[in-house]
């Protein structure tokens, strides 16, 4: 069996983008003869190389590490795949200063450089590399494991009754919804029966009518299912947020749940009016596309089935993981 050693930004069983971008695929590697030994950035030491030495293939999952730690890494003569999933180069939240993005502009063309494969997530993030390093990079999207993500029944129009209208994420994001709090207040006083409830890991302490479900390891599908309108406020002005493929909006979509959001950028790659509603970024905007979209019942009936259908064809897990398994042989 051939190894790949995935260098990484954090713990892959809790950092987001590496359980959804390599870790997901273990299973389906193992059964092609890879398996994958995982090295969190922080913890890269001489020890870190020797085990590195033994792999045949290094997988750099995002991490910009610095010029010495590429001479060492290319020392060991293996073929390096280089993937990203966000714009590293920039942060979501309080920008890196000039001289940083700088430092991570010569580092990232540097690991492109050496790389004989670049993968990215999104075909915004792609014409960014290839604007930044001259290098064309192989789009491989995200993807789910459909065997989890599976919705309750494949086409449920929204009910009469006891609509959910939700959100799921990270703590770091509540802003975002703030944002939008006084449209959804408009809309649940509009509209007796439905409610709003939020999922994250922190209770964001609105000043609405919201009931909090904390986040725990592994309840994040079980939320999701029970919504069937699924919040997606974006930051149309970061950067940042322009080249992110949101996960979020494929959890929803996978589970008929119908997205809602201003989209911008890569998230624009799969959201489209056949899978999900696209509203202005403003008060009205939102109060207007969730009226809509709860009076229109056949609307949000065809959405959830496109938007069903649309993640089975593009990004299911067997699929996308055979992609990128496909890329590894290649230079292996």
């Amino acid at each position: 069996m051939k190894t790949i050693a995935v260098i990484c930004p954090g713990d892959p069983t809790t950092t987001p983008s590496t359980r959804y971008r390599i870790k997901q695929y273990q299973p389906l590697w193992e059964e092609h003869g890879y398996r994958t030994v995982f090295f969190p950035k922080k913890d890269l030491s001489a020890q870190s190389l020797l085990q590195m030495a033994e792999a045949d293939i290094i997988l750099n999952q995002k991490c910009l590490l610095s010029h010495g730690w590429l001479k060492r890494i290319q020392a060991l003569g293996l073929p390096i795949l280089f993937d990203l999933d966000d714009l590293i180069w920039h942060r979501a939240i309080r920008d890196y200063s000039w001289l940083k993005r700088e430092m991570l502009l010569r580092r990232l063309r540097s690991w492109v450089e050496a790389a004989k494969a670049v993968t990215v997530a999104n075909s915004v993030l792609a014409r960014k590399i290839l604007e930044k390093t001259r290098i064309e990079p192989i789009i491989i999207p995200m993807s789910l494991d459909l065997e989890i993500w599976k919705p309750h029944c494949p086409s449920s129009a929204l009910p009469i009754l006891d609509l959910n209208i939700g959100w799921t994420g990270s703590p770091e994001y509540h802003h975002l919804l703030a944002g939008i709090a006084p449209a959804i207040d408009e809309v649940l006083m509009s509209n007796p029966g439905t409610k709003f409830t939020i999922h994250s890991g922190l209770d964001p302490k609105f000043l609405i009518n919201y009931e909090f479900i904390k986040w725990q390891s592994g309840n994040e599908v079980d939320y999701v299912k029970e919504l069937q309108i699924g919040l997606l406020p974006m930051e149309n002005a970061s950067k940042f947020a322009t080249c992110k493929s949101p996960i979020k909006a494929l959890q929803y979509m996978a589970l008929g749940v119908v997205p809602v959001g201003n989209f911008v950028g890569a998230s624009l790659d799969f959201l489209s009016d056949k899978n999900s509603l696209l509203v202005e970024p403003s008060i009205r905007g939102w109060s207007d596309g969730l009226s809509r979209l709860i009076l229109d019942r056949q609307l949000a009936l065809d959405l959830s089935e496109r938007a069903i259908l649309d993640v089975s064809l593009n990004h299911n897990l067997p699929v996308v993981g055979q992609q990128i398994l496909t890329v590894i042989n290649s230079i292996s």
